[in-house]
């Protein structure tokens, strides 16, 4: 059986366990950056099973809450578009402790871009058409009284079919890779302080680097996140994430231009995931 399609049979089997033991989740995304152009649209579903940590017991499925150290095994699928490019990727991500991850994912994707932003397109690879990409990679949140950290640490193939250029366009990391497979290694940070129950301010960074040509790219910014009650269900608490703020990205070529990024979040669900 194909990887992905083991992925989503394991979603699917998983999905009848009992929520005595495991909890859905179902969030929705939206991103968008001016410098370099981009944004996306994202559906993440999936599907957390505690296999140690205490359960409630209680019948009610609202009283099943997050325990503070607990582990789980959390099989998720995400569907994304930013309209020239649309992706279908399934994960499983393995929490030996809660605030901790290791996952491994496929990812199927179509790419009709004529035109990306710090490209040239007319002598690498942009309409690539249908392509693969392997992920696996690491994630941290930890928190002490009112400070919290966030990290991660991806690796991602891309697989092309076919490629008439030299290279291709990464796009994740507005970077260039060659021939028709390489690999881009990314690690996000983020450092912040909680000012009260709904508001927060953190700093950004992240960092690509791609394996050929050991090119990299960086992103630096200043973020504050208001958590809004729930519009639609007041009783969910406030699970409705806005973040926003100025920074810097420094391209390929070694220049730095000013940026701004603006991320929304909506816990439809929660599961039982910290992040």
């Amino acid at each position: 059986m194909r990887p992905f399609f083991l992925y989503i049979y394991l979603f699917i089997n998983l999905l009848g366990i009992s929520e005595v033991y495991g909890k859905s989740d179902l969030r929705y995304e939206a991103f968008a950056r001016p410098y370099p152009l981009g944004g996306y649209a994202r559906v993440d579903a999936g599907y957390s099973f505690k296999y140690w940590g205490k359960t409630s017991s209680s019948s009610n499925q609202d009283a099943l809450k997050p325990s503070p150290l607990y582990g789980m095994i959390r099989p998720h699928v995400q569907f994304q578009t930013s309209g020239v490019l649309n992706s279908a990727k399934a994960f499983l991500d393995f929490h030996p402790i809660s605030f901790w991850s290791l996952y491994v994912g496929r990812e199927y994707t179509y790419r009709s871009a004529k035109n990306l932003d710090t490209f040239n397109c007319e002598t690498t690879s942009c309409d690539t058409g249908a392509f693969k990409r392997n992920h696996w990679g690491s994630m941290l949140a930890m928190k002490f009284k009112k400070i919290f950290y966030m990290g991660r640490f991806q690796w991602q193939t891309t697989i092309l079919d076919e490629n008439p250029f030299p290279t291709f366009a990464e796009e994740q990391g507005t970077l260039l890779g060659r021939g028709k497979r390489d690999t881009l290694f990314y690690q996000t940070h983020i450092l912040g302080v909680e000012l009260n129950e709904a508001q927060s301010l953190a700093i950004l960074y992240k960092r690509n680097r791609i394996r050929s040509t050991d090119q990299n790219t960086t992103m630096a910014m200043l973020l504050y996140r208001h958590q809004f009650v729930d519009p639609f269900n007041p009783s969910k608490g406030r699970n409705l994430g806005l973040s926003l703020g100025p920074g810097f990205f420094s391209t390929r070529q070694s220049t730095t231009h000013p940026s701004f990024i603006v991320s929304l979040i909506y816990n439809w669900k929660k599961g039982l995931t910290l992040f």
